[in-house]
């Protein structure tokens, strides 16, 4: 996955610059309307033929930051291998519009998108633009190629970012707010795709909860999903590195009603997905619920959400925590006919706090003698007595699940189980018990769950790799100050 980065950025950032024009446009235009510099801008009524036939591969159009209104964005023209094309937003003191803002006058599938490149447009980098109340803020139809996708904003939509059958995609600096369905949709059949440093919140009220934000069933902020039709291409080859989501919740009138919700979702039909250094908390049901194949997770959190990792299929964690969990920090489901061999993690944390209702780990089916997870220098705790949870921190939903997951006993990786874990006197030793834990908003807590008896040698550690806390931190502070009105 590390070559996949390489040559996704290799192939977007270093092709040949052939001569290349800039263009300016504002909302009303401005003197002789040639589009050559701002004194001269382009209206932005002429936004169609000159994107689509006035613009060249290598060009760029500049668009003044503005509120330009219900206006549907359509882009049907490409650049090419050697010579990319541009739209990018520029911030020209107009009061309450940074960037450039596309404003729908409704909320609904049937409204369509704000932004769309059409079938087959490729090779254009679309730069800080802002989009709001549209069934998605921007979607590709198909066909698309080498889009790079910078520092658009979406809020108030169905789906924040739609991509459909987009190849050698980077997405990257993006957010979404307030959606009612899926913030980060990769729908199917992409492949070689980059999503780094997005933020997808679905209240889009950060630390401030909002019940009356009325929800579709299973929000998701990263959802890839084959979309209609079980039998589309896959997702493939999938890097999704320092990003963030949280606030996934379904609201039901009915009282006791399952409700959805998911910080990361893979449906099946997905192929070679990696997490890197991803937050996801504060979400009714999984942080993570994932069903691809050939999955890997790589210091990621779980937290504060109803379950931690649901693993349906086959996948690898390394320095990953889940803690603050209402259910399960980890979920094993599987399938029936064959459940072998799910979960292969090491050096991570499954940890039950003081609200916790589940266990450490819970296999959901299976067959009992078959190991269906493999724990390697991991630690399995809770924060409670045996007696106070009344059940195993090893559990199933059949007779002897338990016995099922491979903690490798009497080995130098072993990994040990230990309870009444919020006394800090007791191993593992945490270095500082906090509930709810919340590293980013505190600093001083990040090592809150490393281990005093075991150093790096058992479990999750905080220093293992380079901390990816500073930067989450960064990315939600920057969501908070630049949050969108709730129009």
């Amino acid at each position: 996955m590390k070559a996949l980065s390489i040559i996704i950025l290799l192939s977007l950032g270093t092709a040949s610059q052939l001569p290349a024009a800039e263009y300016f446009m504002s909302l009303q235009g401005a003197g002789n309307q040639s589009g050559e510099n701002w004194e001269n801008a382009f209206p932005f009524s002429e936004a169609d033929p000159v994107i689509n036939t006035t613009m060249a591969p290598g060009d760029t159009l500049f668009l003044e930051g503005n509120n330009y209104g219900s206006a549907t964005l359509k882009i049907r023209a490409s650049g090419n291998e050697e010579a990319r094309m541009q739209l990018v937003g520029v911030d020209r003191g107009v009061e309450g519009f940074p960037r450039p803002a596309f404003m729908g006058k409704s909320r609904s599938l049937n409204a369509g998108a704000n932004i769309v490149l059409q079938q087959g447009a490729s090779f254009w980098t679309l730069k800080n633009l802002q989009s709001h109340r549209r069934g998605w803020g921007l979607k590709t139809v198909g066909q698309n190629r080498r889009l790079i996708i910078d520092s658009v904003y979406t809020h108030n939509t169905v789906n924040g970012f739609g991509f459909y059958d987009c190849d050698e995609l980077l997405v990257i600096n993006c957010k979404a707010e307030r959606y009612t369905r899926y913030g980060f949709h990769l729908a199917h059949s992409c492949d070689k795709v980059i999503i780094r440093r997005c933020y997808a919140d679905c209240s889009g009220t950060g630390d401030e909860p909002d019940p009356g934000w009325w929800r579709q069933a299973n929000p998701v902020g990263f959802y890839f999903h084959t979309d209609r039709g079980k039998d589309n291409p896959y997702n493939t080859q999938i890097l999704v590195e320092d990003c963030v989501t949280r606030n996934n919740r379904e609201q039901t009138p009915q009282k006791g009603d399952f409700e959805q919700g998911d910080g990361f979702m893979a449906e099946f039909r997905n192929r070679d997905l990696t997490f890197r250094r991803c937050l996801s908390y504060d979400n009714q049901q999984g942080a993570y619920d994932m069903k691809g194949e050939e999955q890997v997770f790589e210091d990621c959190y779980a937290l504060r959400s109803g379950n931690g990792f649901k693993i349906w299929n086959n996948a690898t964690m390394t320095n990953c925590i889940a803690a603050g969990t209402r259910g399960n920090t980890v979920m094993l489901i599987g399938k029936k006919e064959n459940p072998n061999h799910i979960l292969n993690a090491e050096h991570c944390t499954f940890h039950v706090g003081t609200q916790g209702t589940g266990a450490a780990v819970w296999i959901e089916r299976g067959k009992r003698g078959i190991t269906q997870a493999t724990l390697k220098n991991c630690l399995v705790t809770r924060a409670k007595s045996k007696k106070e949870y009344r059940k195993s921190s090893i559990m199933g939903g059949y007779s002897g699940a338990g016995g099922n997951v491979d903690l490798l006993k009497d080995s130098p990786d072993v990994s040990p189980r230990f309870d009444k874990t919020a006394n800090l006197e007791n191993p593992p030793q945490y270095t500082r018990f906090v509930e709810p834990w919340r590293p980013w908003a505190e600093p001083q807590t990040a090592s809150a769950f490393d281990s005093q008896t075991f150093g790096k040698t058992k479990g999750y550690h905080s220093t293992r790799n380079p901390s990816p806390l500073p930067l989450w931190a960064a990315i939600i502070a920057k969501a908070d100050r630049e949050r969108l009105p709730l129009k």
